[in-house]
């Protein structure tokens, strides 16, 4: 169930279809998108590092979309069947084999990796490599399908700079100098795990400054 939320806020909100996991190469096969799945951090977000209290509450909602991703990259022989039903299980139990430690969430039984560790400006497998981690200055750029286009709100609200719509792919353009992260052997489906974290604290984010009930979106 959504959490009503102003209008303002609403104006802001992310959506999982904005960064697709795949793109359409020439001759229709199909790419996993690497790191241009990924969303920037919210300015408040990078300022004061992830509160670990709203990954509890985000946690859930972020899992429901990554399992969406799953199946369309699974649809696009990109990912096994197997990784989708992993998922399923863990989406299930991922409460019972949560972990609140001093500076960090950990969740076990994460799949393919086995652990996920949140901390305030890391999330990572292990709390080692894989990792991605919040660092200001990082640039970007990504191309969002025009039938989810940004908001004029939200673009400004991140920063996006408009390059326009892409004739080759159709889709519409954007820059973004600070997009406040980096990553280190982030490798496939890790990233679409942290695009749906992100974008799910990114919309907490925005409810916390614009108005709103509760933080799940």
């Amino acid at each position: 169930m959504m959490a009503a939320v102003s209008e303002e806020a609403a104006k802001r909100l992310m959506r999982r279809e904005q960064f697709p996991a795949f793109y359409t190469g020439y001759g229709g096969k199909a790419y996993f998108s690497e790191y241009s799945v990924m969303p920037p951090f919210h300015k408040s977000i990078v300022e004061k590092g992830i509160d670990l209290g709203t990954v509890v509450s985000v946690f859930g909602k972020a899992m429901e979309e990554s399992y969406m991703d799953m199946l369309q990259l699974v649809s696009r022989k990109l990912r096994s069947p197997d990784d989708a039903k992993e998922l399923e299980a863990f989406m299930k139990r991922w409460e019972s084999d949560m972990y609140a430690g001093d500076g960090y969430v950990s969740f076990a039984g994460f799949p393919f990796w086995r652990q996920l560790v949140i901390e305030k400006r890391k999330i990572s497998p292990h709390g080692h490599d894989n990792y991605i981690m919040i660092r200001p200055w990082e640039n970007g750029s990504y191309d969002v399908p025009v039938e989810f286009d940004f908001s004029e709100e939200l673009a400004d609200e991140y920063g996006f700079e408009d390059r326009g719509v892409h004739k080759a792919t159709g889709r519409h353009s954007f820059d973004i100098y600070g997009k406040g992260w980096r990553t280190h052997n982030a490798d496939p489906p890790l990233p679409v795990y942290y695009k749906n974290i992100i974008i799910a604290l990114n919309n907490a984010a925005v409810v916390a400054r614009y108005g709103g009930e509760g933080n799940v979106l």
